[in-house]
């Protein structure tokens, strides 16, 4: 029997243990046997077995794939940083941007100011959006954002301007008293007389700017005055007095000697006048 060959061990290959059973459930411990960077995916942790598994994929991929056919991706590739200028047209094409830039067709919106909109500022715009690649609908939402918010700033701004022309116009009101309407009577008849010879229309439009800007106002009022006192000039009703002038005159009629004297004959007219003053003093429009 010394011929015999000696046994040799049955060799067995282990199979590796499954993570799904024929129920589909899940192995205990089953993600441990994914790549790191997936078995702690969140949504992983939540699926409880294979089937979940194989219908979550399904539905996301019609998802997908829903959203690929709505903008042309499912028969255009996604270009790379390597890719040519016309693989990115057939994409930009396949998100919604037009063939030409003109052809976003956007227009001035309608509540803003004609005269702060440029047409060659908006060509620039289309050109540069088209360049980029902005689909059509991405570039109505862009301009209509742009156009409101300056649109805004410009609102702001003129409710700044005409705070700082109401400051600037009490002022003057506090400066010229009751003779305010006169001066400003004074400072058009200047500029209308400096306007000779100009159309109506001007002369109708540059009145209205002087007469809504203060600081205007008071120099229209100061070169009109120039005009009114020189010779020949027409006259103009300039009787009303600024504070300042009145209470000169106050201080004036009280060095009287009837003032401090109640028998005296002229008291009762000194006082009276006194008195006219102060109210039209504080009669301050």
């Amino acid at each position: 029997m010394d011929n015999e060959a000696p046994e040799t061990p049955e060799q067995t290959t282990e199979q590796p243990a499954a993570i799904v059973y024929a129920d589909g459930s899940f192995a205990e411990n089953w993600r441990e046997s994914l790549p790191d960077g997936v078995k702690d995916f969140g949504p992983i942790k939540t699926v409880p077995d294979f089937n979940t598994l194989v219908q979550n994929y399904v539905g996301q991929e019609k998802v997908i794939g829903s959203y690929k056919r709505q903008i042309g991706l499912d028969k255009v590739a996604v270009p790379t940083e390597a890719s040519g200028k016309e693989e990115w047209d057939a994409f930009y094409k396949a998100g919604g941007r037009p063939d030409k830039p003109e052809e976003y067709g956007l227009k001035r919106p309608d509540d803003f100011p004609e005269e702060m909109f440029s047409e060659d500022r908006a060509r620039e715009a289309f050109s540069k959006m088209h360049e980029m690649g902005i689909s059509k609908r991405q570039a109505e939402g862009i301009w209509q954002w742009y156009h409101q918010n300056i649109a805004k700033d410009l609102q702001g701004a003129q409710q700044t301007q005409e705070m700082a022309a109401e400051e600037i116009k009490g002022k003057v009101l506090e400066e010229w008293g009751n003779a305010y309407e006169a001066n400003v009577h004074i400072g058009n008849v200047g500029a209308a007389k400096a306007m000779d010879g100009q159309s109506e229309d001007y002369k109708e439009r540059l009145l209205q700017k002087i007469n809504a800007d203060p600081d205007l106002i008071k120099y229209s009022y100061l070169l009109g005055k120039q005009f009114v006192e020189s010779p020949g000039a027409p006259q103009v009703r300039t009787a009303q007095s600024t504070p300042e002038q009145i209470e000169e005159q106050i201080t004036t009629l009280m060095q009287h000697p009837a003032f401090g004297e109640k028998m005296h004959p002229e008291h009762e007219i000194i006082m009276k006048k006194i008195q006219g003053l102060y109210k039209q003093k504080h009669n301050v429009r």
